[in-house]
């Protein structure tokens, strides 16, 4: 598990990462030019995902949600400081909080890539990283193997970085949103993807798969 402090420097700096699960933080974040850093402004913005349910999505109704979300709204609330939630899929969000068209980002893991143009505050949840794999395919003993197949993840999630360091990086495949990931399972195309584990198994379950893998 990975922790941080309110500064965005690592407590201890160890995860327990492996190579099938993992557990890290999900972290507040605000930009380095943030104007947070100086007199509190009347409202800001924040960029989330749409797609990364529980933590944060757009709803039935198209509003913003999820446990990450009900944070920002209670932090709103506590500071009287108004929050304007831009959605965007979750490439889009980096993008946005890296080139300032956004206050702050409603939550992510830590990375060094980030880390260069985020600001990390406390710690709001934790959750597992999860490889689902169609029943048809075994999980292999080494995590080396998986190189001989395509992997599905979200485009720059931070699982991405994480399994090209550890096999062939043209094996993972980065994909704009989850049903993009789902239509290319139902077809066959792929038969194995990455996810935060609850955000895995609800779209499984959506696309009538969650029988088919484990």
């Amino acid at each position: 598990m990975r922790s941080m402090n309110a500064t965005g420097k690592s407590s201890g700096n160890t995860t327990s990462i492996n190579w099938h699960a993992s557990w890290l933080s999900m972290l507040l974040v605000f930009l380095y030019s943030s104007p947070l850093h100086a007199a509190s402004p009347e409202r800001i913005s924040v960029a989330y995902s749409i797609d990364s349910i529980p933590f944060q999505y757009t709803d039935e109704k198209g509003e913003p949600n999820g446990i990450i979300i009900d944070y920002w709204k209670l932090w709103s609330e506590k500071t009287g400081i108004a929050v304007d939630f831009v959605e965007a899929t979750w490439n889009s969000t980096l993008a946005l909080a890296r080139d300032g068209k956004v206050d702050a980002h409603a939550g992510l893991f830590f990375n060094k890539e980030r880390d260069r143009f985020l600001d990390y505050g406390v710690a709001l949840t934790k959750t597992d990283t999860h490889i689902f794999y169609h029943n048809s395919i075994g999980i292999p003993e080494n995590i080396s193997k998986l190189s001989a197949y395509r992997i599905g993840v979200l485009d720059k999630d931070f699982v991405e970085g994480y399994l090209q360091k550890r096999i062939t990086p043209d094996s993972v495949v980065g994909f704009p949103d989850y049903s993009e990931i789902m239509t290319r399972l139902q077809s066959g195309e792929l038969k194995i993807f990455a996810a935060d584990t609850p955000t895995g198994l609800f779209f499984l379950a959506q696309a009538g798969l969650l029988a088919k893998f484990h």
